[in-house]
């Protein structure tokens, strides 16, 4: 089957369309992370902006959806939150705009202070806040830190009972 465009330097290459398609099977990307794959295979930006707009159309690439996704296995495993998340989302090429909007759909989900001492329980499970080193303590809430919680949730819920 003949191809129907060719890459920059003239060999023969799938065209944009198909190559977002397949990048598209399995898993989503956002917009702006598909362009940039597509331009690493060498195709147009025309052959780029025809393929996403035709991917939009037929409902494979959505960046609200995907940020969704994202916001939800993220908070789901406590992995990040709060700003790490949104930090997480702008670099995966999001708007502002979707990423506040995804963040603001999953807070009504997810209950922040809950996934915290869920992670708190299944990482440190023999850790208890009054008795640990201040080594320990540090290192405990500087992974929580790290993951996008703010300090003051942290504390609360290292020192409420059933942490001590």
């Amino acid at each position: 089957m003949p191809r129907m465009t060719t890459k920059s330097n003239n060999t023969p290459g799938p065209n944009a369309l198909a190559s977002a398609l397949h990048l598209l099977t399995g898993r989503d990307l956002s917009t702006r992370r598909l362009r940039h794959k597509l331009q690493q295979k060498g195709h147009s930006d025309a052959e780029i902006d025809a393929a996403i707009e035709r991917c939009q159309q037929l409902g494979y690439l959505d960046d609200l959806r995907f940020a969704r996704d994202r916001v939800r296995r993220q908070l789901s495993q406590g992995r990040m939150t709060g700003r790490r998340l949104s930090m997480d989302l702008r670099q995966q090429g999001l708007s502002e705009q979707v990423a506040v909007q995804a963040m603001e759909e999953a807070a009504t989900e997810f209950d922040e202070g809950k996934v915290l001492a869920e992670l708190v329980a299944r990482r440190f499970p023999d850790f208890s806040y009054p008795t640990a080193t201040a080594r320990d303590r540090r290192r405990v809430v500087q992974f929580l830190q790290r993951r996008g919680f703010p300090l003051d949730q942290i504390m609360t819920t290292l020192t409420r009972k059933g942490f001590d």
